[in-house]
């Protein structure tokens, strides 16, 4: 379960590699209310760790959400180690391609302990995985049946994308 028992976190802030400071990100949210935090888009395993512990240290829950790139950690290991770190819940997010995505979701899902997300990445363009005609209802429905807790969209994310999403939503 994800936050209080009566239904979550309400305010959540975010954080990423790019940010000139984590620690400097995190504590600034220490004072506006943000009762959870999404470490995400980290490439390096131990960096992404060290962020969690540092959030998780100040207080707040955490999910964590990790992006593949070539000659990367494998799906499995970012998995079991995220799922070790103490984070509620864990991502794939964006990376090489926009169908690897879900498809390393459904491997970190396989061997986590808490609920596994795909983050459809924001940036994503038809030529991203080669077609113009990309099925986002079949992406997301791949990633539901693969065992995958919930799919979501990254920045750019539209309005007709949460829905081609929705449609494929198990009910």
């Amino acid at each position: 379960a994800l936050g209080r028992a009566a239904g979550g976190p309400r305010v959540w802030g975010s954080s990423g590699p790019g940010a000139p400071s984590l620690t400097g990100a995190i504590d600034a949210f220490q004072d506006t209310g943000v009762e959870a935090l999404l470490i995400e888009s980290f490439t390096d395993l131990a960096a992404h760790r060290r962020a969690i512990d540092t959030a998780r240290t100040a207080g707040f829950e955490v999910v964590a959400s990790f992006c593949f790139l070539p000659g990367g950690p494998a799906p499995g290991e970012v998995g079991r180690a995220l799922s070790a770190s103490g984070a509620v819940a864990i991502a794939a997010n964006c990376g090489v391609s926009t169908a690897s995505c879900a498809e390393a979701a459904i491997a970190m899902s396989e061997v986590a302990a808490v609920p596994v997300f795909a983050i459809l990445p924001g940036a994503w363009r038809p030529d991203d995985v080669g077609t113009a005609d990309f099925d986002v209802p079949a992406w997301a429905a791949r990633a539901f049946a693969g065992g995958v807790a919930g799919v979501g969209g990254c920045c750019g994310t539209t309005d007709e994308t949460v829905r081609a999403i929705r449609e494929a939503a198990p009910r």
